[in-house]
């Protein structure tokens, strides 16, 4: 029908299908299952920071995820980073119950705001492993460059250093080698 677009999330499914008549006990069994998965949570260990620069289906539609094989991850996006992300015991932690070992900063995160690029901070400062590459600067012309260089130094180390920082207080970081785009 027209307005109607699913992408690559679904499909088209209404009672007017050829087979709809006799679909009641498959339903009830998705159902079913539906109901049992959503009693709970997703065992994911990275907290996929996608950036703020461009929406998520744009980013990886066509593209393989950079973690480590064998990892589960979920995307968060500069909302939940900013206000839904906590650190409890090195971890990072929602009130839903979700809890991730590490913060990758993937996708377009090279770029982020200067409020972006403070919370990442609080959250080291409290205990938290961030994983990923210096971003460039803010996309904004609202942040102070020189503020936002001056932290992503503090954080990162100097642009274009050979140097991994490895800003983690005595916990031993979990070993992968990430596919490259």
């Amino acid at each position: 029908p027209p307005g109607l677009s699913l992408s690559f999330f679904g499909q088209m499914f209404n009672r007017l299908d050829a087979w709809a008549p006799e679909a009641g006990p498959w339903i009830r069994y998705i159902s079913r299952c539906s109901y049992l998965l959503q009693q709970g949570h997703y065992a994911a260990q990275i907290a996929y920071f996608y950036g703020q620069a461009a929406p998520i289906t744009g980013l990886f539609k066509n593209k393989r995820i950079n973690v480590p094989a064998g990892y589960g991850y979920d995307f968060v996006n500069s909302n939940i980073l900013m206000n839904r992300l906590e650190v409890k015991d090195g971890r990072l932690v929602t009130a839903s119950g979700m809890s991730y070992r590490v913060l990758f900063l993937g996708g377009t995160s090279k770029w982020m705001t200067l409020r972006v690029l403070e919370r990442i901070n609080t959250l080291v400062h409290d205990g938290a492993t961030v994983v990923g590459k210096r971003p460039l600067g803010s996309p904004s012309l609202r942040d102070n460059a020189a503020e936002f260089q001056q932290l992503a130094q503090k954080l990162f180390g100097p642009p274009g250093g050979a140097v991994t920082r490895h800003v983690a207080w005595a916990r031993s970081l979990p070993t992968g080698r990430c596919r490259s785009h």
